[in-house]
């Protein structure tokens, strides 16, 4: 059975932040909780998303090993 692993991606501008969870569930909750309580900035209008990607872990492990 693979790895799989749910990353949360939270980006304001050119700046990012990744999240792992082992459980869908926990990644969506928090994905949700994060862009309601999201505070926007009058001052900057930077754009922001926030996104999941399911994420098999032990093939991105293997990738990384190869470079």
């Amino acid at each position: 059975m693979n790895n799989i692993i749910y990353r949360v991606i939270l980006k304001v501008g050119y700046n990012e932040a990744w999240f792992e969870f082992d459980d869908s569930g926990i990644a969506i909750n928090f994905a949700s909780d994060a862009l309601r309580y999201m505070v926007t900035c009058d001052d900057t209008k930077k754009k922001y998303y926030i996104s999941i990607q399911i994420v098999d872990a032990d093939a991105e492990k293997k990738e990384s090993e190869d470079d």
